[in-house]
């Protein structure tokens, strides 16, 4: 490992990821391993505390199959889930059917399809026509388990529909235990837990109106029948950047109390309010949760003419360095709903924070507060830095001898993920307009391995402009050993990328820098790295 004592670096660990997400992180195929990863089932598909007895319900899909993963639920205890796809249900069954000793005169859909899933056994039933369900089909599709709380299975379109995958679908499901105790109920709002019997009643379902690739509903995100109307969900707000809602805008030190205030209308009638939190502890990894919290009736205040009810209440933060997420419960007598941010996925920094959201679910996303070590002292040299953030791929090319793909450089062609090296695309001419590999008419299309071969070296000899502009601090993607042009997959942490100049080049680097004053911050992406490289050497290089 090369080490200088003339320069000060400060390796930021990031959390960007380079690849672009579809906007709701559908469509995609989980492994049916009996473990569930995150991000594995995509990006707000998942029910948290579902029935509030603890379970997280976990649900995605491609052209194949319909995906389910339960989580914190006894994988010896059934899985119940009833399907139906609206535009051709007209046979389905308003009655259920009997798995230990539960089932329901009244289901909340006309449901076409049931399944009970748990270790050792699983089945589905369609319904007949007449009133009542076929004989079971035992073990299709594909199913695992961890052997105590976490169970994944894989559900065949065509054992729901007899075909593909229908274009919207709707389902209601819970946990049962052998003795008929049901819990984990989703949605949560049918309020069915207990030991209910056979004619119990349930109410409400989850609607996804939309399967489409990339333009898919949430699964968990549109219960029905809708909980709250348009215009009382219109009056529900919160705003972390009004400090009338949120005294407290960004980070907090520990232990910092916090007052957030919420508002409805008053023509809604709405009973009460809870703050719900969930805890990520930054230094264990671990989140807790849930914690709710009552927001009492403070006042009424009236905007543009319209009463609105203010309910408030007064936080804690956490006493050690986490992230503290909140979302809002709404209740009226037994009509529930939900407000939280409204971003997209974890990429969407537009949409974090200020206003957010109604649903009628309990939404994946929340409103957060960073929470921070008071003693924290950033170093004197950064309070007052102008930074310059430089992808060093595409900022300037100063040795072409190092060029990936050029013929007679030093580097070779890379090989990326097991792909061919002569699929790479290099841009010999700096200012060639990239080849969009989003575009499917395009001749680079999915390629994303586009280098324009900027260099360290190209840093270097630019150091006179960039200071010219008054910026005395450069923040660099990453430049340790990687096959990518934004080099956040990571091979090693050990070397720069010779594409880049290797380790000679940083030297260099440094020394200038050095010598004018100036600071680096180099991305370490410390928490990720490449499959495709020395870790975890998935082709065996």
């Amino acid at each position: 490992m090369f080490r200088t004592p003339l320069l000060k670096i400060a390796l930021l660990i990031s959390l960007a990821y380079a690849a672009a997400a579809p906007v709701w992180a559908q469509w995609t195929t989980p492994t049916i391993d009996g473990h569930i990863n995150s991000g594995e089932y995509g990006n707000n598909n998942q029910l948290n505390n579902a029935g509030n007895t603890g379970q997280n319900w976990y649900m995605t899909w491609d052209a194949t199959n319909l995906y389910v993963g339960i989580a914190n639920a006894n994988v010896y205890e059934g899985l119940v889930l009833y399907v139906a796809d609206p535009n051709n249900n007209a046979n389905g069954n308003l009655t259920g059917f009997n798995y230990d000793g539960v089932n329901f005169s009244s289901l909340p859909l006309r449901a076409t399809f049931v399944t009970y899933v748990k270790n050792g056994y699983r089945e589905y039933r369609n319904s007949n026509g007449g009133g009542g369900w076929t004989a079971q089909t035992a073990y299709a599709g594909q199913y695992a388990d961890d052997g105590g709380g976490t169970r994944e299975v894989a559900i065949p379109w065509s054992a729901l529909t007899g075909g593909g995958i229908p274009s919207s679908f709707v389902f209601f499901g819970y946990l049962v235990s052998s003795g008929g105790y049901v819990y984990g109920q989703a949605p949560s709002d049918n309020n069915i837990g207990g030991n209910i019997g056979l004619n119990a009643t349930a109410t409400q379902y989850f609607a996804v109106v939309n399967t489409g690739n990339n333009t898919s509903t949430p699964p968990f995100s549109m219960e029905q029948p809708p909980g709250f109307s348009a215009q009382d969900k219109a009056g529900f707000s919160h705003n972390t950047f009004d400090p009338f809602y949120r005294d407290q805008e960004g980070a907090v030190p520990e232990n910092t109390q916090v007052t957030l205030r919420f508002h409805t209308l008053h023509s809604s009638g709405i009973w009460s309010l809870t703050a719900r939190a969930y805890i990520f502890d930054s230094a264990s990894g671990t989140t807790t949760g849930l914690v709710d919290t009552g927001m009492p009736f403070e006042q009424n205040i009236t905007i543009n003419g319209t009463e609105y009810d203010v309910w408030k209440t007064t936080l804690t933060m956490p006493s050690s360095t986490s992230v503290y997420y909140y979302k809002f419960h709404i209740n009226r007598d037994t009509t529930n709903g939900w407000y939280s941010d409204d971003y997209l996925d974890d990429n969407d920094n537009v949409h974090k924070g200020g206003t957010g959201a109604a649903s009628d679910g309990e939404p994946f996303p929340s409103f957060q507060f960073t929470v921070y070590d008071p003693n924290f002292q950033t170093p004197a040299w950064l309070q007052n830095a102008n930074v310059y953030h430089i992808l060093p791929d595409r900022f300037r090319n100063g040795d072409k001898t190092n060029d990936y793909c050029r013929k007679g450089s030093t580097t070779g062609c890379p090989t990326f993920y097991g792909t061919d090296p002569t699929t790479v695309i290099h841009y010999d001419i700096w200012n060639t307009q990239m080849c969009d590999p989003r575009n499917s008419n395009s001749s680079c299309y999915n390629n994303f391995t586009q280098f324009y071969n900027g260099d360290l070296k190209g840093v270097q000899n630019e150091l006179d402009y960039i200071q010219a502009l008054g910026f005395d601090t450069i923040y660099m993607n990453p430049i340790f050993m990687a096959r990518s042009y934004h080099r956040y997959h990571t091979d090693q942490y050990l070397h720069i990328d010779p594409a880049l100049g290797g380790d000679a080049a940083f030297t260099a680097l440094q020394a200038e820098m050095n010598r004018r004053g100036m600071k680096v911050i180099l991305d370490g992406v410390f928490n990720h790295s490449s499959s495709d490289g020395l870790y975890f050497d998935r082709y065996h290089r």
